[in-house]
């Protein structure tokens, strides 16, 4: 039976250099910071914040740059910023599959956390193109004043507006449950020409995080409609992940020339990864047409 609404899918174009965006020369450099702040005992008890991080690091293509930093009265780097390689995704696989985060923190000094995250820009590799993800579920807090949080909230979006509007370095903002100081992340976003995404359920965390990473790595991508997808001959390889919210749904894939593919049947040119959340399937020279989904629901 065809794939139901359940499935959320995402499908990744990588082109031939003929039609790539004319940004083809520049690297993804993503710098994520996410709220460790007492208050997320509650907006995310079971740490789907950073265990959704799996799925950028199993996507992060090899020469990027990445680093993960944890915010509250101090920061804190998780995942060592560096280069994309083998070495690097185990290792940052290794943290994000372990990792047990203390929630301690009073305070979130998101201006010190965008200072550490961006260390070296006004010093950074041309050859890169740098974006930050920040997560959390309240918003500035540096002192029990509130005074001194609104002075320091004005400032530290007069030198965001000063510094890094034409600096081409996009502030991605997600604000966890209705706490969130939504004001303040829409206008570090807007001030960067980044977004500002608003969800309740730490379990869309993964989803949004996708989201960012398409837009900070520019690759080209096509929407799902009917559960099918169009691949032409400008397609050297495509990446479809796939979403679902019931575990073990098995998961099947329909080339244009009707071969099927799954997790226990894969082509020698294709990749596959599955766990209880989503699905990451990988095909190079893949068969132009119509691709399809199906699922056992």
């Amino acid at each position: 039976s065809s794939c139901c609404a359940f499935l959320l899918s995402i499908i990744f174009l990588f082109q031939s250099e003929g039609v790539l965006c004319r940004d083809k020369s520049l690297i993804p450099d993503i710098r994520i910071l996410i709220d460790s702040t007492e208050s997320m005992q509650k907006s995310d008890p079971k740490n789907l914040r950073i265990s959704g991080l799996s799925l950028l690091v199993k996507l992060l293509p090899n020469g990027a740059k990445a680093g993960v930093w944890l915010f509250s009265d101090t920061i804190l780097p998780l995942i060592p910023h560096g280069i994309v390689d083998d070495a690097w995704r185990i290792e940052a696989l290794k943290i994000v599959d372990k990792i047990d985060i203390e929630n301690s923190g009073q305070r979130a000094n998101i201006p010190e956390a965008l200072t550490e995250a961006l260390y070296n820009t006004s010093n950074f590799d041309s050859r890169y193109r740098i974006g930050v993800i920040l997560l959390t579920d309240g918003g500035l807090d540096v002192s029990s004043s509130p005074i001194d949080n609104a002075l320091a909230s004005t400032k530290l979006l007069n030198h965001i507006a000063n510094n890094f509007q034409d600096n081409n370095v996009p502030i991605h903002t997600i604000g966890l449950k209705q706490g969130a100081d939504k004001k303040l992340l829409s206008n570090l976003a807007e001030k960067t020409s980044g977004l500002f995404e608003q969800s309740d359920k730490p379990e869309e965390l993964a989803k949004i995080y996708l989201k960012f990473l398409d837009i900070l790595e520019n690759r080209a991508f096509i929407s799902l409609t009917s559960n099918r997808f169009p691949i032409d001959e400008s397609v050297r390889e495509f990446t479809l992940v796939v979403f679902r919210s019931d575990e073990g749904n098995a998961i099947e894939i329909i080339s244009p020339d009707g071969s099927s593919y799954s997790r226990d049947s894969v082509s020698k040119s294709s990749a596959w990864f599955e766990n209880e959340s989503y699905a990451i399937v990988t095909s190079s020279n893949p068969t132009v047409g119509y691709w399809s989904i199906k699922s056992d629901q």
